[in-house]
Protein backbone atom coordinates (compact mmCIF):
# COMPACT_ATOMS: atom_id res chain seq x y z
CA UNK A 1 0.00 0.00 0.00
CA UNK A 2 2.75 2.48 0.97
CA UNK A 3 4.95 1.27 -1.89
CA UNK A 4 2.09 1.56 -4.37
CA UNK A 5 1.32 5.14 -3.32
CA UNK A 6 4.91 6.35 -3.23
CA UNK A 7 5.94 4.43 -6.35
CA UNK A 8 9.16 6.22 -7.43
CA UNK A 9 8.32 9.58 -5.86
CA UNK A 10 11.25 9.32 -3.45
CA UNK A 11 13.79 9.18 -6.28
CA UNK A 12 13.98 12.98 -6.48
CA UNK A 13 14.53 13.72 -2.74
CA UNK A 14 16.99 10.83 -2.58
CA UNK A 15 18.79 12.14 -5.67
CA UNK A 16 21.78 13.79 -3.92
CA UNK A 17 22.46 10.68 -1.82
CA UNK A 18 21.99 8.42 -4.84
CA UNK A 19 24.46 10.43 -6.91
CA UNK A 20 26.96 10.49 -4.03
CA UNK A 21 26.75 6.71 -3.73
CA UNK A 22 27.14 6.30 -7.47
CA UNK A 23 30.23 8.54 -7.55
CA UNK A 24 31.80 6.37 -4.86
CA UNK A 25 31.23 3.18 -6.82
CA UNK A 26 28.24 1.86 -4.87
CA UNK A 27 26.11 -0.23 -7.22
CA UNK A 28 22.47 -1.26 -6.77
CA UNK A 29 23.51 -4.89 -6.26
CA UNK A 30 25.92 -3.85 -3.51
CA UNK A 31 23.07 -2.11 -1.69
CA UNK A 32 20.85 -5.16 -2.17
CA UNK A 33 23.48 -7.42 -0.60
CA UNK A 34 24.10 -4.89 2.20
CA UNK A 35 20.40 -4.94 3.05
CA UNK A 36 20.44 -8.74 3.25
CA UNK A 37 23.47 -8.62 5.55
CA UNK A 38 21.63 -6.19 7.83
CA UNK A 39 18.71 -8.63 8.00
CA UNK A 40 21.07 -11.48 8.88
CA UNK A 41 22.52 -9.29 11.63
CA UNK A 42 18.99 -8.58 12.90
CA UNK A 43 18.25 -12.30 13.06
CA UNK A 44 21.52 -12.95 14.90
CA UNK A 45 20.91 -10.37 17.64
CA UNK A 46 17.30 -11.46 18.02
CA UNK A 47 18.57 -14.86 19.11
CA UNK A 48 19.76 -13.14 22.28
CA UNK A 49 16.74 -10.89 22.76
CA UNK A 50 18.32 -7.60 21.63
CA UNK A 51 15.09 -6.30 20.14
CA UNK A 52 15.96 -2.63 19.73
CA UNK A 53 19.29 -3.37 18.07
CA UNK A 54 17.48 -5.74 15.72
CA UNK A 55 14.91 -3.05 14.97
CA UNK A 56 17.70 -0.68 13.92
CA UNK A 57 19.21 -3.33 11.64
CA UNK A 58 15.80 -3.98 10.04
CA UNK A 59 15.29 -0.25 9.39
CA UNK A 60 18.74 0.02 7.78
CA UNK A 61 17.98 -3.06 5.67
CA UNK A 62 14.73 -1.45 4.53
CA UNK A 63 16.56 1.76 3.66
CA UNK A 64 19.08 -0.19 1.59
CA UNK A 65 16.18 -1.83 -0.22
CA UNK A 66 14.73 1.62 -0.94
CA UNK A 67 18.07 2.92 -2.18
CA UNK A 68 19.02 0.04 -4.47
CA UNK A 69 16.06 0.63 -6.76
CA UNK A 70 16.57 4.40 -6.69
CA UNK A 71 20.26 4.04 -7.59
CA UNK A 72 19.40 1.65 -10.43
CA UNK A 73 16.79 4.02 -11.88
CA UNK A 74 18.69 7.29 -11.46
CA UNK A 75 21.95 5.88 -12.83
CA UNK A 76 20.14 3.77 -15.44
CA UNK A 77 21.87 0.59 -14.31
CA UNK A 78 18.75 -1.54 -14.00
CA UNK A 79 19.26 -5.14 -15.04
CA UNK A 80 17.22 -8.31 -15.12
CA UNK A 81 19.76 -10.06 -12.92
CA UNK A 82 19.59 -7.20 -10.42
CA UNK A 83 15.81 -7.57 -10.31
CA UNK A 84 16.06 -11.31 -9.63
CA UNK A 85 18.78 -10.79 -7.02
CA UNK A 86 16.72 -8.10 -5.29
CA UNK A 87 13.59 -10.25 -5.16
CA UNK A 88 15.53 -13.27 -3.91
CA UNK A 89 17.37 -11.44 -1.13
CA UNK A 90 14.16 -9.62 -0.16
CA UNK A 91 12.64 -13.00 0.69
CA UNK A 92 15.59 -13.78 2.96
CA UNK A 93 15.25 -10.33 4.53
CA UNK A 94 11.52 -10.90 5.09
CA UNK A 95 11.95 -14.25 6.80
CA UNK A 96 15.27 -14.25 8.67
CA UNK A 97 14.39 -11.74 11.43
CA UNK A 98 11.21 -13.67 12.22
CA UNK A 99 13.23 -16.90 12.26
CA UNK A 100 15.55 -15.20 14.77
CA UNK A 101 12.51 -14.37 16.89
CA UNK A 102 11.21 -17.92 16.59
CA UNK A 103 14.51 -19.33 17.84
CA UNK A 104 14.55 -16.82 20.69
CA UNK A 105 11.04 -17.87 21.74
CA UNK A 106 12.04 -21.52 21.46
CA UNK A 107 14.35 -21.00 24.43
CA UNK A 108 17.58 -20.73 22.42
CA UNK A 109 19.17 -18.67 25.20
CA UNK A 110 16.67 -18.79 28.08
CA UNK A 111 15.78 -22.47 27.98
CA UNK A 112 12.08 -21.53 28.41
CA UNK A 113 10.12 -22.11 25.21
CA UNK A 114 7.02 -20.00 24.51
CA UNK A 115 4.92 -22.21 22.28
CA UNK A 116 2.24 -19.63 21.48
CA UNK A 117 4.86 -17.15 20.28
CA UNK A 118 6.55 -19.88 18.25
CA UNK A 119 3.25 -20.64 16.50
CA UNK A 120 2.72 -16.94 15.79
CA UNK A 121 6.17 -16.72 14.21
CA UNK A 122 5.36 -19.70 11.99
CA UNK A 123 2.10 -18.15 10.82
CA UNK A 124 3.81 -14.79 10.17
CA UNK A 125 6.61 -16.51 8.23
CA UNK A 126 4.09 -18.36 6.06
CA UNK A 127 2.15 -15.16 5.38
CA UNK A 128 5.30 -13.17 4.62
CA UNK A 129 6.30 -15.81 2.09
CA UNK A 130 2.87 -16.12 0.47
CA UNK A 131 2.31 -12.38 -0.10
CA UNK A 132 5.10 -12.01 -2.71
CA UNK A 133 4.48 -15.54 -4.02
CA UNK A 134 0.87 -14.74 -4.90
CA UNK A 135 1.95 -11.48 -6.52
CA UNK A 136 4.58 -13.27 -8.63
CA UNK A 137 2.06 -15.87 -9.73
CA UNK A 138 -0.62 -13.25 -10.38
CA UNK A 139 1.74 -11.16 -12.51
CA UNK A 140 2.26 -14.14 -14.81
CA UNK A 141 -1.35 -13.55 -15.94
CA UNK A 142 -1.87 -9.85 -15.09
CA UNK A 143 0.24 -6.76 -15.70
CA UNK A 144 0.38 -5.86 -11.98
CA UNK A 145 -0.92 -7.13 -8.67
CA UNK A 146 0.36 -4.79 -5.96
CA UNK A 147 -2.83 -4.55 -3.93
CA UNK A 148 -3.10 -5.42 -0.26
CA UNK A 149 -2.63 -4.10 3.25
CA UNK A 150 0.71 -5.72 4.04
CA UNK A 151 3.19 -5.13 1.27
CA UNK A 152 6.86 -5.23 2.12
CA UNK A 153 7.12 -1.66 3.42
CA UNK A 154 4.25 -2.22 5.85
CA UNK A 155 5.75 -5.49 7.06
CA UNK A 156 9.08 -3.81 7.77
CA UNK A 157 7.41 -0.97 9.69
CA UNK A 158 5.25 -3.34 11.74
CA UNK A 159 8.11 -5.64 12.73
CA UNK A 160 10.68 -2.90 13.37
CA UNK A 161 8.17 -0.82 15.33
CA UNK A 162 7.07 -3.78 17.43
CA UNK A 163 10.65 -4.63 18.32
CA UNK A 164 11.61 -1.03 19.04
CA UNK A 165 8.70 -0.42 21.43
CA UNK A 166 8.68 -3.82 23.10
CA UNK A 167 5.39 -5.00 21.63
CA UNK A 168 6.85 -7.86 19.65
CA UNK A 169 3.96 -10.26 20.24
CA UNK A 170 1.42 -7.63 19.13
CA UNK A 171 3.51 -7.00 16.00
CA UNK A 172 3.54 -10.72 15.23
CA UNK A 173 -0.24 -10.87 15.62
CA UNK A 174 -0.62 -7.96 13.20
CA UNK A 175 1.75 -9.59 10.71
CA UNK A 176 0.04 -12.96 11.05
CA UNK A 177 -3.38 -11.46 10.34
CA UNK A 178 -2.50 -8.84 7.71
CA UNK A 179 -0.23 -11.02 5.58
CA UNK A 180 -2.87 -13.69 5.15
CA UNK A 181 -5.53 -11.03 4.59
CA UNK A 182 -3.31 -9.59 1.86
CA UNK A 183 -3.08 -13.02 0.24
CA UNK A 184 -6.88 -13.20 0.17
CA UNK A 185 -7.10 -9.62 -1.20
CA UNK A 186 -4.74 -10.49 -4.03
CA UNK A 187 -6.56 -13.67 -4.93
CA UNK A 188 -9.86 -11.79 -5.04
CA UNK A 189 -8.25 -9.03 -7.11
CA UNK A 190 -6.95 -11.53 -9.66
CA UNK A 191 -10.36 -13.17 -9.85
CA UNK A 192 -12.07 -9.82 -10.43
CA UNK A 193 -9.52 -8.74 -13.06
CA UNK A 194 -9.72 -11.96 -15.01
CA UNK A 195 -13.51 -11.89 -14.88
CA UNK A 196 -14.98 -14.19 -17.45
CA UNK A 197 -11.80 -14.63 -19.47
CA UNK A 198 -11.25 -18.14 -20.75
CA UNK A 199 -8.31 -20.13 -19.46
CA UNK A 200 -5.74 -20.07 -22.29
CA UNK A 201 -2.67 -20.88 -20.21
CA UNK A 202 -0.49 -23.85 -20.90
CA UNK A 203 0.20 -26.41 -18.15
CA UNK A 204 3.69 -24.87 -17.68
CA UNK A 205 2.14 -21.44 -17.03
CA UNK A 206 -0.05 -22.90 -14.30
CA UNK A 207 3.01 -24.00 -12.35
CA UNK A 208 5.07 -21.98 -9.90
CA UNK A 209 5.86 -18.32 -10.67
CA UNK A 210 9.53 -19.28 -11.02
CA UNK A 211 8.59 -20.32 -14.56
CA UNK A 212 9.00 -17.16 -16.64
CA UNK A 213 6.13 -16.86 -19.10
CA UNK A 214 4.97 -14.07 -21.43
CA UNK A 215 2.25 -11.90 -19.96
CA UNK A 216 -0.96 -10.99 -21.75
CA UNK A 217 0.80 -8.22 -23.72
CA UNK A 218 3.74 -10.33 -24.82
CA UNK A 219 6.36 -9.01 -22.42
CA UNK A 220 8.39 -11.00 -19.93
Amino acid sequence: MISSKLNHKLDKPLGPLVRWLSRHGVSPNMLTVAGAIMSIAAAAVLLYGHFRVASAFIVVAGFCDLLDGAVARVTRTQSRFGSVLDSTLDRYSDILPIVGLLLYYSGWTSGKPRFGAIALCGIAILGSFLVPYVRAKAESVLKRCNVGLAERAERIIILAGGLMFGVDIAALWVLAVLTHLTVIQRLLYVRSQLGGQSDTQTPAERQDPEVIVPNAKGGL
